[in-house]
C-alpha cells in the first residue's frame, strides 16, 4: 500500500535540519546528565540545569510548532498537494 506524503514549499521546512541538529544536541545532553546522575556524579543544583534544559527546548519546539502551523495554513488554502509513494517502485518510501 502507497504511503500518502504532503508536498510543501521547501521554504516551509528550510528549518528541519537546524531543528533535528538542536533536538539530537538535546538528547544526547539529557542522556549525560541521566547517566551522571545514575552515577551518582552530579555537580551543580539539579534544578537550574532542569530549567535550563526547559529553557533551551523552548526554541526548537516552537520551531516545529512553526513549521506544523505554515502547513496546516497551506493546507487550509489549499496550497499543499498530497503524494503516494509506492514502496515497489521507490524503494525509499518503505523506509520510515
Amino acid at each position: 500500500m502507497a504511503d500518502a506524503y504532503p508536498i510543501v514549499p521547501l521554504s516551509f521546512i528550510d528549518g528541519l535540519h537546524d531543528l533535528n541538529t538542536a533536538l539530537e544536541v538535546y538528547n544526547q545532553l539529557v542522556q549525560s546528565w541521566v547517566q551522571r546522575a545514575l552515577d551518582g556524579d552530579l555537580q551543580g543544583d539539579p534544578q537550574t540545569f532542569l530549567a535550563g534544559l526547559d529553557f533551551m527546548f523552548k526554541p526548537i519546539l516552537e520551531g516545529y510548532q512553526g513549521i506544523h502551523d505554515q502547513c496546516a495554513m497551506a493546507r487550509d488554502m489549499g496550497m499543499v498537494g498530497i503524494v503516494s509513494l509506492d514502496p515497489s517502485c521507490a524503494p525509499q518510501a518503505g523506509h520510515d
